[in-house]
């Protein structure tokens, strides 16, 4: 499971296909998105690389702390969670052990044993 929802005030976070050094860039996470509510909320994981593009700013809520929150606040963890589950149902970059109740597991790829 994941230990932190992170937001990105300012700045961008660039994703890679892996930690090694020439690994592609796949794209950015701008000021403004949110990540790592895939593994707070469905325990499933990104297999790429997070990396500050230039200076950032992120601020983050602990997963503990992110779920007395949501106890709290459901219409906002339902959005939340929605998010997470279209992510996790079109992304290939994400693995899962389990699909939460009523998601395909048709695209979900599996965590390697």
């Amino acid at each position: 499971m994941a230990n932190a929802l992170y937001f990105v005030v300012s700045g961008s976070v660039g994703v890679r296909a892996s930690a090694r050094v020439g690994a592609p860039e796949l794209g950015t996470i701008p000021a403004g998105a949110h990540f790592g509510g895939e593994g707070c909320l469905l325990n499933a994981r990104w297999t790429v690389d997070l990396r500050a593009a230039g200076v950032c700013e992120l601020q983050l809520i602990e997963n503990d702390v992110l779920q007395m929150l949501l106890a709290h606040y459901a219409d906002v963890g339902a959005e939340l969670y929605a998010t997470a589950v279209e992510r996790l149902e079109t992304s290939p970059l994400l693995e899962v052990d389990e699909a939460p109740p009523g998601v395909s597991r048709g695209v979900l790829p599996r965590r390697a044993s």
